[in-house]
């Protein structure tokens, strides 16, 4: 269950420190592919992958809307529960699959996904830390499942769609009615002074990060991540000076991309 988008009420001191997480994440992610270096499980063509990428966001508009349906019947119990137990069980299936990576044994994944669950419900520091590790392990879960050419049609997709959930569709909903009650979302959110970034966020960062590196490889792969922090940061600023609500992933996505194009050109040229 994955939410995106950018909110703030009015600056904080330091607005750009949010921006440390998702470094966090990415840092993990490249670790982790750099040590391991996973090979896809699934082999997949271009058709294959846009018909799963978008099967992925048909998921996601879903459960946004579900999401948006137990708000408006404040179901707001119900919400907080499921989104505990789909922490719980992304922890346990993206550690489990690091841990058969790395040969050790799955089951100590289980009490390490709770302490991690645990961990990511808790306001401030510890919280942020355990979700940024969280977002990276899923990415690097997905990396080791699927190849380049569905990372890079997956988050062309996942930017696309980003834009529209949030200006036209569930997401920009969700906020707006987020703003006249109770937040139910904190599970889903890094939240750093009066800023909020959204987990799905920090996954698709870590996902660009370990796609990255192992597509190009260090230090070639940088290339393209700095052009994603800086489409992190180009979002927090006109996030800042417009207030209100932005989609995470479009700005970023779409540099990301611009920078493995790039590359990968260069090495013709």
């Amino acid at each position: 269950m994955e939410l995106k988008g950018l909110s703030v009420k009015r600056a904080p001191e330091r607005p750009y420190l949010v921006a440390l997480w998702p470094l966090l994440a990415q840092a993990a992610s490249t670790a982790l592919v750099s040590v391991t270096r996973p090979e896809p499980e699934l082999e997949l063509g271009a058709a294959e992958s846009a018909g799963l990428s978008l099967t992925y966001i048909v998921l996601l508009f879903t459960t946004a809307t579900l999401i948006l349906y137990l708000i408006k019947k404040g179901l707001i119990k119900l919400l907080k529960v499921l989104l505990v137990v789909s922490l719980f069980y992304t922890a346990s299936i993206s550690l489990a699959g690091i841990f058969a990576e790395v040969r050790l044994p799955g089951v100590v994944a289980l009490p390490l996904a709770a302490a991690a669950t645990w961990l990511g419900l808790q306001p401030g520091i510890a919280g942020n830390v355990a979700k940024a590790f969280l977002a990276a392990s899923v990415a690097y879960l997905f990396v080791s499942i699927f190849p380049e050419i569905f990372t890079l049609t997956f988050l062309g997709m996942l930017a696309a769609y980003d834009a529209y959930a949030v200006f036209r569709g569930p997401l920009g909903k969700i906020f707006g009615q987020i703003g006249r009650s109770e937040d139910p979302l904190k599970p889903l959110m890094i939240a750093h002074g009066r800023v909020s970034m959204g987990l799905g966020d920090l996954f698709a960062y870590s996902l660009a990060s370990a796609s990255s590196t192992r597509m190009l490889g260090l230090p070639e792969a940088l290339i393209p991540l700095a052009l994603l922090n800086v489409g992190v940061l180009l979002t927090l600023r006109i996030l800042y000076s417009r207030r209100g609500v932005l989609p995470g992933l479009t700005l970023p996505v779409l540099l990301w991309l611009l920078g493995i194009a790039s590359v990968k050109f260069s090495r013709y040229v």
